[in-house]
């Protein structure tokens, strides 16, 4: 079997049989394919879909599993998986009919370790195009894959990759091994690109991304934060071995390194003015919090001064805020940033 579809789901009961049947509805190709729903435990009724559609379609099969989390119900997916190529589709999304014999056609002609494609993102009425490339198809290779990764959280999902599968298989234990539902795209991305030799951009759209009101998280609780802080430390291990085996000069390493550092800076620290844009948790918490997320990893908020000025230039001042534990000034200038937001918005 050359293709397995592999879709976690959780709560998605409305939503659910559209994503399934756009896989069903696939242009046809040669090859045969499979896929795997994993329900992580879901308390509404997309349990007993996954099972009316696995005992309705030959190529669909099932797995219930308790509630843990989306990165684990996608190693539950490879695990099951028989296919060469694994296609990773979020159970609240769907398909462009002719996904499959796109990527078909270039892994035929180019064998890459993965295809990454454009999407649409779909909000309420509009879509929105995210072109990943201005050309028909790109070919990368290892380092310009990096390159891309650390500079930008553009390219971590993995909702929009198809991937060799011996890859993820023969690693599933160091790939799948945290519970949580934050940054792991970036986790799977980041392992993929260390032991990808090539991959192919394709510049047509192939994928909707839905964003729906009731899945929008408008704050972000201390776990998140947390939790994001342990996958970026875990990425970044995964970075500096995959550093050590390219044939680049010391000071083109320590480049990327601290370029990824400020991208994964600025990611936590917008999810920090997440958590402080509301007044919904007592003030004194909120500052012993913001503390605690200081003192959890002081390794993690190190950085020299060419790291901060890589830094979104409103996040060079929080930063200094937060780590010289300024907390009062941090969470006024969050929310006044949350005021402008809103009135912006509302233009």
């Amino acid at each position: 079997m050359k293709y397995s579809f592999l879709v976690p789901v959780y709560n998605v009961e409305n939503l659910l049989k559209k994503c399934v049947d756009s896989i069903m509805s696939q242009k046809p190709i040669s090859e045969e394919y499979e896929i795997i729903l994993v329900d992580d435990g879901s308390t509404d009724s997309s349990g007993s879909i996954c099972d009316d559609l696995s005992a309705a379609y030959a190529n669909i099969r099932c797995i219930h599993q308790g509630n843990m989390g989306l990165l684990k119900a996608r190693g539950t997916g490879v695990r099951a998986s028989k296919g060469q190529y694994l296609i990773f589709v979020d159970s609240d999304d769907y398909l462009e009919d002719n996904l499959l014999v796109t990527v078909d056609r270039y892994i035929d002609e180019y064998d890459p370790d993965y295809i990454n494609y454009s999407y649409i993102k779909d909000v309420g009425d509009k879509r929105i195009v995210h072109s990943i490339t201005d050309s028909e198809y790109e070919i990368l290779n290892k380092r310009q894959l990096l390159e891309l990764f650390v500079a930008s959280d553009k390219f971590n999902s993995i909702w929009s990759k198809v991937v060799r599968a011996d890859i993820f298989r023969n690693n599933i234990d160091s790939i799948y091994d945290m519970s949580t539902n934050i940054g792991e795209d970036k986790i799977q991305t980041a392992f993929l690109i260390s032991k990808a030799d090539k991959a192919v951009f394709v510049g047509r759209c192939l994928y909707h991304y839905v964003i729906r009101q009731d899945s929008i998280v408008h704050n972000k609780s201390a776990n998140d934060i947390y939790n994001i802080i342990a996958v970026d430390r875990k990425v970044e291990n995964i970075v500096r071995d995959t550093l050590s085996d390219l044939p680049m000069r010391t000071v083109s390493k320590d480049n990327i390194l601290g370029r990824y550092n400020a991208t994964a800076i600025d990611g936590v620290l917008e999810h920090i003015y997440k958590y402080n844009k509301y007044n919904d948790i007592d003030y004194k918490e909120r500052l012993n919090v913001l503390n605690k997320f200081l003192e959890y990893d002081q390794n993690f908020w190190e950085a020299d001064r060419e790291t901060i000025k890589r830094l979104k230039i409103y996040n060079r001042i929080r930063y200094k805020l937060f780590v010289n534990r300024r907390f009062n000034k941090l969470i006024s200038l969050d929310r006044l940033l949350h005021v402008a937001q809103k009135l912006i918005a509302s233009k």
